[in-house]
């Protein structure tokens, strides 16, 4: 990196060093906004910290990296005098070993660190002393840390792809992938890595298809509708009350002689003494809503919050357009699921990379609208889990509640949010696929004589063999997040698959999922006091 010239460099570290320091800020709120404060402990919040950092990492290097190779070439498509073959090379190791090394220490909390917290909180009890949580956590943990050893066993020996796309077909994203990490296919500690990750990104692109996209579509929606009238939400209340007390009533004079209750009855009336506790209870929550600053506040800010609103669901439509294109370009135009269905070239516009394009020369324009989206996906993937609550198989496990959130449910939903961070890497060369690889640079068959034609930006079919007259890879040069995700659909083609079938499953949810918040009613003014044993009946989560 030390080659770099000092604009470039600052242009490096400057914007790398806020976003780190804005993710650990972002993490430390995460884990204290939602920890629930009787159950507050350091190694808690430090191991959440961690995890979410670390995520946040390998996004923070996406616009850096696509800075560093946008700074190599001057307008006209010519490489700067700085720029030589040895300095590119420096600068593509340098980050292709950060990648690495962030994706190492993604594996070791995902395998080894995130999983023994969890059990240890998991075999939590008063009678129980902490040798006996730890040793209780490590018959479970050391299950993990199998897994991660297959996995990585596994990536260093399978047989990966050495064959080449046919002549009728293309190389385009491939070329510098093979260019820059040939070596990695006969260093099978590396490919062991890459294959390791790769599962948990296919992990991380599944959560992504339920949560970011069901977050992506209730954020907007419910800032446009705000919440319930604290007095009309009050009136249902009474209404279930007295509906409550006369089915009461009823089954009191039923059995006014004495005569014993059959078994449906007692379940009822068990269920009717359920509901009047949770009645009480939202009774108490929405007196102390209706009378506490909160409440003026909301109504404050509600022109803000519908503007707001409405930002982010014309970001969310941008988003999900993006991706359509890309994907239905992907199906048409790619290469085939032997390859990943790597696109070789765009023929549908992308709107999202378009917009980069056009302000990267304005930068650091550019590098806020990616920041601006990377927040985006991130913020809705959290409001998604706490929507939705952790599931499996529809049955929910846990509920995301601010400050009453359990120590378990903090880690599982850390694990989820980290592997969706880790998984926006891709969504990202899907959403602007020719900035996210090639930044601004340019080309021209003539960019190194003296004449004055126009260089054309670079693109996927820079490496086309139709195309090798006018433009030689070594004219464009790849960003190494771009060559690490083709290098991964491309050797172990199922990787690309599993994600081209995840980004489907992102659209079709969203939509479906924008349907459901648009039907149903205004979010209750005590959504968000509601306690995490709250849920734990389905009765009380409909009342909820």
């Amino acid at each position: 990196m030390s080659s770099l010239p000092p604009e470039t460099l600052t242009g490096v570290w400057l914007p790398l060093i806020a976003v780190a320091a804005l993710a650990i800020l972002f993490s430390i709120i995460y884990a204290r906004y939602y920890q629930r404060r009787r159950d507050a402990e350091c190694s808690t919040t430090v191991v959440i910290v961690v995890s979410l950092t670390v995520s946040l990492l390998t996004l923070a290097f996406i616009p850096v990296d696509i800075f560093t190779v946008s700074s190599f070439k001057t307008s006209n498509g010519t490489f700067k005098s700085w720029a030589t073959n040895v300095s590119r090379e420096v600068v593509h190791d340098a980050f292709l070993y950060s990648y690495y090394t962030i994706y190492g220490l993604v594996m070791a909390m995902s395998f080894l660190v995130l999983p023994f917290m969890y059990f240890y909180y998991e075999e939590g009890d008063e009678d129980t002393t902490t040798g006996q949580r730890i040793c209780s956590a490590l018959k479970y943990w050391i299950v993990f840390v199998i897994v991660g050893a297959v996995l990585m066993i596994i990536g260093a020996f399978v047989p990966w792809a050495t064959g080449e796309p046919s002549s009728n077909s293309s190389k385009s994203a491939l070329d510098e992938a093979e260019l820059f990490l040939g070596s990695l296919k006969a260093n099978g500690g590396q490919n062991a890595v890459s294959f390791t990750i790769s599962v948990l990104v296919l992990i991380g692109m599944i959560c992504l298809a339920f949560y970011t996209s069901v977050g992506m579509a209730a954020l907007p929606v419910d800032l446009i509708r705000g919440y319930r009238n604290v007095s009309s939400e009050t009136e249902e209340l009474v209404k279930w009350k007295k509906r409550n007390a006369s089915q009461s009533d009823n089954m009191k004079t039923r059995y006014a002689d004495g005569k014993n209750m059959t078994k449906k009855d007692r379940r009822s009336r068990e269920y009717l003494e359920t509901q009047n506790r949770i009645l009480r209870r939202r009774e108490r929550k929405l007196r102390a809503v209706s009378t506490g600053w909160m409440q003026k506040c909301q109504t404050c800010l509600r022109p803000l919050s519908i503007a707001i609103g409405i930002v982010l669901f014309l970001l969310a439509l941008l988003v999900f357009l993006s991706l359509l294109l890309n994907n239905i370009d992907r199906t048409v135009n790619g290469l085939g699921y032997h390859y990943g269905f790597l696109l070789k070239e765009a023929h549908l516009p992308n709107p999202i990379g378009k917009l980069l394009l056009l302000t990267q020369p304005f930068f650091p324009l550019d590098y806020i609208i990616m920041v601006v989206v990377i927040v985006f996906l991130v913020v809705v993937t959290i409001y998604g889990l706490r929507r939705i609550g952790i599931r499996c198989f529809c049955m929910v496990l846990y509920r995301i509640r601010p400050h009453q959130t359990v120590p378990q449910a903090l880690m599982f939903s850390s694990f989820i949010v980290m592997l969706v961070v880790l998984s926006l890497g891709v969504l990202l060369t899907s959403l602007a696929p020719d900035y996210v690889r090639y930044g601004n640079q340019k080309y021209n068959t003539n960019c190194y004589s003296n004449s004055n034609n126009t260089c054309t930006p670079c693109s996927g079919h820079c490496s086309l063999k139709e195309q090798a007259s006018l433009c030689d890879s070594t004219q464009c040069v790849q960003t190494r997040i771009a060559a690490l995700i083709s290098h991964f659909c491309y050797k172990m083609w199922f990787f690309g698959v599993g994600y081209y079938a995840c980004e489907w499953a992102f659209l079709g949810v969203y939509l479906l999922a924008l349907v459901v918040v648009l039907c149903k009613k205004s979010r209750s003014n005590i959504h968000d006091h509601v306690n995490s044993s709250d849920s734990e009946s389905s009765g009380e989560e409909t009342l909820l």
